[in-house]
């Protein structure tokens, strides 16, 4: 078998463990036997390759880019996932922790997850779940880019500027001042506010509200800043939707009135946390040794979820 069949091979025996589960593709019980994978290569053999599995020419990359292992393979996938698809309007910047608990600079720490270390990855995504570009967060002290949330946003979606696209984000990335750049690039903001950002209106942010209660201000661009509150206070952003009320029956039958921007905003978060959800289901290996190893096994995940946007349209 040659070098480039080889690859073909181990690529497959990945995919087969995403879609059977890392202990079942090798089965020998009839309900789970898959003997393509068997016949493909060895177990051994696709461990010997995984170890040896490199992306870059180390005599060739600059040494000083933390990302230099893995950072072409990023650019085929975001050449590759652009090249396929064309976004509809909506798009979100969702982020991801690929779990790692090796030695490595630009490791992160995020209590909130359920993998608490790991590396963090910053993903353009859009319905139903389609990963349209994404990026490896290196650190604060990396030269190569700007991780301010602001340039974070502008840089993922700088091929779709100009284009009429809604962006919706969440309260680490939304401010004035990314709303005010967008809509000079004729892109809306749809996201939600931590009440500590810049400009924002005092009377809005200071005002106590009761529940089912809101209170909202617009700029003469069209910058509305709402407040409501149903268990709690929520601050939200949006250049696309102003204050106007809008009727939206539960699944218990119960009519309410909420502000139009909620809607929207939750039902493109909801399609891409389903892209997560399914991404964690089909994780293709567990332990690696490497880490750019490991994301190469990841992205092989987030291609195959691309995969089933497309095969679902």
């Amino acid at each position: 078998m040659s070098g480039i069949s080889h690859l073909r091979a181990h690529l497959l025996q990945a995919l087969c463990q995403m879609m059977c589960g890392q202990s079942r593709h090798r089965s020998t019980d009839p309900m789970f036997r898959q003997d393509f994978a068997k016949n493909a290569m060895t177990r051994n053999r696709f461990e010997i390759l995984l170890r040896m599995l490199h992306f870059s020419n180390n005599e060739e990359t600059e040494k000083s880019d933390r990302l230099h292992k893995i950072d072409k393979l990023v650019k085929t996938l975001n050449m590759n996932f652009q090249a396929h698809f064309i976004p509809n309007e909506s798009l979100c910047v969702d982020e991801s922790l690929i779990p790692f608990r090796g030695r490595i600079i630009f490791r992160q720490y995020l209590k909130q997850k359920r993998h608490k270390y790991g590396i963090k990855i910053f993903k353009l995504c859009t319905t139903p779940g389609y990963t349209f570009r994404l990026e490896i967060y290196a650190g604060k002290s990396s030269e190569s880019k700007n991780n301010t949330p602001t340039n974070i946003v502008l840089n993922l979606c700088s091929n779709l500027l100009n284009k009429g696209h809604t962006m919706y984000t969440d309260n680490w990335y939304s401010s004035v001042d990314l709303a005010d750049k967008l809509l000079d690039s004729e892109t809306h903001l749809v996201g939600m506010l931590r009440k500590n950002r810049k400009r924002l209106p005092k009377e809005v942010t200071e005002t106590k509200l009761k529940p089912g209660e809101y209170i909202s201000r617009e700029t003469q661009r069209g910058i509305t800043v709402m407040k409501l509150r149903d268990k709690r206070e929520v601050l939200l952003l949006s250049t696309k939707y102003s204050n106007i009320l809008k009727e939206s029956t539960s699944k218990r039958g119960i009519v309410t009135k909420n502000p139009k921007i909620i809607l929207p905003y939750n039902q493109v978060k909801s399609a891409v946390d389903l892209s997560d959800q399914m991404s964690a289901y089909s994780t293709p290996l567990r332990k690696t040794v490497k880490w750019y190893r490991k994301h190469a096994c990841e992205y092989s995940t987030t291609q195959y979820i691309n995969c089933k946007c497309l095969s679902s349209i």
